[in-house]
């Protein structure tokens, strides 16, 4: 959704599969799917000549300590389109 010029909503559910490390033990690890849902705002500019560059600052409302790929719930995204 595009409220403003150049300014837009992004919401997006995703299934990971990630390495997490297993509670008790000395750096082990375990592969699991991790769900996540993220929402927030984005910013398009342009990059080059026919390239346009995006920014996103989301948040996880899934993120649980421990359980996510993530270290944190905000996440930053960058990213381009031809």
């Amino acid at each position: 959704y595009q409220p403003l010029e150049s300014f837009f909503l992004h919401g997006e559910y995703e299934t990971l599969s990630t390495a997490l490390a297993i509670a008790n033990t000395k750096g082990e690890t375990t592969r699991q799917w991790v769900s996540g849902a993220l929402a927030g705002v984005g910013k398009e500019y342009p990059f080059f000549k026919g390239v346009k560059g995006q920014v996103m600052v989301l948040y996880n409302f899934l993120c649980e300590h421990g359980e996510s790929p993530y270290n944190k719930p905000w996440v930053i995204r960058f990213g381009f389109t031809l």
